[in-house]
């Protein structure tokens, strides 16, 4: 037995669901070595391709079964990718001391809550956000407000506003729409991002608004845009749809206030390539309505 190429098939199947991994990986090993080369020393790119493609249509099958309904898990999706955007930007920026230093830790809660998948713990948390962010409006109707010591190191403009109300509005509706139902936990890896985040700006690697960090934001969101884009093509299923077009909601107040800001090519490749994405994940996700419809329309 070819012991070596053994243990780096038992690495490779190490992308499958870790159920289906105990129960069939020593049966793929034995499989795999059995078609494999005398003196085959390292798995072939096919079957490396053909085994990452497979793992991930059983992920993304995984993703689907037993969750809840499509348009619930969609939109706790977009909240809680909202909800980590703003709290990996506040960990990216020097907000730890005075008046200040207990505002990533407002931030933090909103997204651990929803992360846990409990709305209605994120919903003071999510107000406070939004009071904090929007005290360059309210002081226009509410003047006492300057008395009052800031906590949010940030007055943001309308469109700087917008993540943050559709946040709270996600916030609001799932709190309402899952009062008899069950949302699901997201993985505790989803700290490593801003984890990451604080460790860029501690290390002085990047910075927000610094061109590294935008870079990095946005390789990252055309990553999980793509791999939406696959799970949706997999399984036929409108949940990340759902969550891309309400997590992308809020740029579209930002482009109409900055539309000329950023004219570069770059800047204008970047959201070409997310509009062109997400509209492929909402048809993916679309196709089987209007297949059966016709089949229905043709009988």
């Amino acid at each position: 037995m070819n012991e070596a190429l053994a243990r780096r098939y038992g690495r490779l199947i190490r992308m499958y669901p870790r159920d289906y991994r105990a129960s069939h990986g020593d049966e793929i090993v034995a499989t795999l070595l059995a078609v494999a080369r005398p003196g085959q020393r390292r798995p072939d790119a096919r079957e490396v391709v053909a085994l990452a493609v497979e793992a991930t249509r059983l992920r993304a099958a995984g993703a689907v079964a037993g969750r809840p309904v499509w348009w619930l898990d969609g939109l706790h999706m977009a909240a809680f990718l909202l909800a980590l955007g703003t709290f990996a930007t506040a960990l990216g920026q020097s907000w730890f001391s005075g008046v200040y230093a207990a505002w990533p830790l407002l931030l933090a809660a909103v997204f651990v809550a929803l992360l846990i998948g409990r709305p209605w713990l994120a919903l003071p948390f999510a107000l406070a956000e939004v009071f904090g962010f929007s005290r360059l409006q309210l002081r226009e109707v509410w003047p006492s407000l300057d008395e009052l010591p800031p906590f949010s190191p940030q007055l943001a403009t309308p469109a700087e506003l917008a993540p943050c109300l559709t946040l709270l509005v996600a916030v609001v509706a799932l709190g309402t729409l899952s009062w008899r139902r069950k949302l699901r936990r997201r993985s505790w890896w989803w700290l490593a991002v801003p984890a990451g985040a604080f460790l860029a700006q501690r290390t002085m690697v990047a910075v927000p608004e610094s061109a590294r960090w935008v870079a990095a934001v946005a390789i990252g969101q055309v990553a999980l845009l793509s791999l939406a884009l696959g799970w949706t093509v997999i399984t036929r299923d409108g949940r990340w749809a759902l969550a891309a077009v309400v997590f992308f909601a809020p740029d579209l107040v930002w482009l109409r206030y900055n539309r000329w800001l950023d004219p570069s090519p770059l800047g204008v490749a970047y959201w070409v390539v997310v509009g062109v994405l997400t509209l492929a994940i909402v048809a993916a996700a679309g196709w089987p309505w209007h297949r059966r419809r016709s089949v229905r329309t043709s009988g």
